[in-house]
């Protein structure tokens, strides 16, 4: 049996006093109890501090909001536009995430065009019928900083003419610098990135094409593998995808871009799953999806004047 003796062995033998332990536990507990006053005083003092600060930033800021917004309410902010309109249409939205819809937001412009609508008179419909009915027009959402608006449809083909979609009332605008500004205020400035994407989405394609054609040792990229059903499926659905997106663009369709998204979405995801499963490598698949992003961009930034 071992009688060695552990250190836990010689600390019970250690001689004790209670008198001494129960002092030093009572100062123990003194000092834990004992209320820290300087720094509850510091904490509370830190916290009244910070909820005055903020409560006088957001008055503050909110004032001032006010006082902008009731100085400004009236300030033309921005101009969405569409070109090509007819008289019983208006397709614009407040909102450049739709096709073909463009803004203005040019301060100068804005305020130029403001000014010159102080012009209008009201008049009666354009004579004979067919100049209205059958006219080129521009459609335009003026938007001012309360998020009201104000929707015009502005005849071109007979300069001067306004007809107010909200009241269903024609204005003539006599200003001399009206049709000018009117060009300056609904000019399409495509933007310079288009033919850059267009060929740097050429250059990647190829590239791309030559890199899986090494990675997977295959002569030809090709789809649905040996099952004609898959492949077709794929050409044809490529083609749709193609089809659709253009159409948005020679139709000039307004549509939401979230649309053009879903539908890119579902078709690229069904020809994803046939070549995963009845494809011979993943050159296709990445070679797929490659190409159909390049697509997709292109439409975007032609449609949407990224």
């Amino acid at each position: 049996m071992n009688t060695k003796k552990t250190i836990w062995d010689d600390l019970k033998d250690l001689p004790r006093n209670e008198k001494i332990e129960k002092e030093t536990w009572q100062k123990i507990e003194t000092k834990l109890s004992k209320p820290k006053y300087f720094i509850n005083v510091l904490t509370g003092f830190v916290t009244i501090a910070l909820v005055f600060l903020i409560f006088a930033l957001l008055t503050s800021t909110s004032k001032e909001e006010m006082a902008i917004q009731q100085a400004s309410e009236h300030v033309l902010e921005s101009v969405y536009f569409l070109h090509d309109s007819e008289f019983d249409q208006f397709d614009v939205q407040p909102s450049s995430w739709y096709t073909f819809i463009r803004i203005n937001d040019d301060e100068q412009i804005l305020k130029e065009f403001q000014n010159q609508l102080t012009a209008n008179k009201k008049v009666v419909a354009p004579q004979p019928s067919t100049i209205y009915l059958h006219g080129d027009y521009v459609d335009l959402i003026l938007k001012y900083p309360n998020d009201s608006l104000k929707k015009y449809k502005v005849l071109l083909s007979e300069p001067g003419y306004i007809y107010d979609v909200d009241t269903k009332e024609w204005y003539f605008n006599d200003h001399p610098n009206f049709e000018n500004t009117v060009y300056k205020l609904t000019r399409e400035q495509f933007t310079s990135w288009l033919p850059m994407f267009v060929l740097f989405n050429a250059i990647f394609t190829t590239l791309a094409e030559k890199f899986l054609k090494r990675k997977y040792k295959v002569k030809k990229i090709t789809y649905g593998g040996e099952n004609t059903v898959a492949k077709y499926t794929i050409y044809g659905s490529t083609i749709l995808l193609g089809f659709i997106l253009f159409l948005f663009i020679f139709k000039q369709f307004v549509v939401h871009i979230f649309w053009i998204l879903i539908i890119f979405a579902i078709l690229l995801t069904i020809n994803i799953m046939i070549e995963s499963k009845y494809g011979q490598n993943k050159a296709a698949i990445y070679m797929l999806i490659s190409s159909s992003i390049g697509l997709l961009l292109f439409v975007l930034f032609f449609t949407l004047n990224l």
